[in-house]
């Protein structure tokens, strides 16, 4: 589910609002593991599999670890919903997600106001770890799936001009992970 209209069955991955996962669903998550933990073993069971040095798993629009739907506005499905009543201690647990009224502010376009804007950066903190928690479990599991190769990812945004359904990238978590 997304903020700025109702899902289609098909079309273009950037500009339509197709199914995507969500970054905030364990069920997603726990896929990606085992993805991960199969492909490992199948990798390292062919002879061949010695060579493959590095991996780099992607995710997201043009392989970027960014939030699906950054056109369409942002994650409202459930499992998003409710990693933002659950964060900051469950200061949200019982609100919606920002309005489009509330995300859209012409005379504060980067809402340099926080107390103005506070519900609305904290949904976009919430989401953006999420977003890295994701990349880094993905991370984890690739690294124990292929031990002593390389792992990378991109991630994608990092300086930008998008608004917070673009610009998502909390850096410095990621690259003081060990993963």
């Amino acid at each position: 589910e997304y903020a700025n209209g109702p899902l289609v069955s098909s079309g273009d991955e950037r500009i339509d609002r197709v199914p995507r996962p969500t970054a905030a669903s364990k069920a997603y998550r726990d896929e990606v593991r085992n993805f991960m933990k199969q492909f490992g073993e199948f990798v390292n069971s062919k002879p061949w599999g010695k060579r493959v040095i590095g991996i780099r798993p992607s995710w997201g629009v043009y392989t970027e670890w960014h939030m699906y739907a950054f056109d369409q506005g942002p994650d409202i499905g459930p499992a998003m919903t409710a990693a933002f009543h659950r964060w900051k201690n469950g200061l949200y647990a019982n609100e919606n997600p920002p309005t489009m009224e509330e995300r859209i502010d012409n005379e504060d376009l980067f809402f340099l106001d926080r107390e103005k804007h506070r519900k609305v950066l904290d949904f976009f903190e919430c989401q953006a770890n999420e977003v890295a928690d994701c990349l880094l479990e993905t991370a984890h599991a690739a690294k124990e799936a292929f031990p002593g190769r390389l792992v990378g990812m991109y991630y994608g945004y990092v300086m930008t001009a998008h608004a917070p359904e673009g610009a998502n990238v909390m850096r410095d978590k990621v690259l003081s992970s060990p993963d």
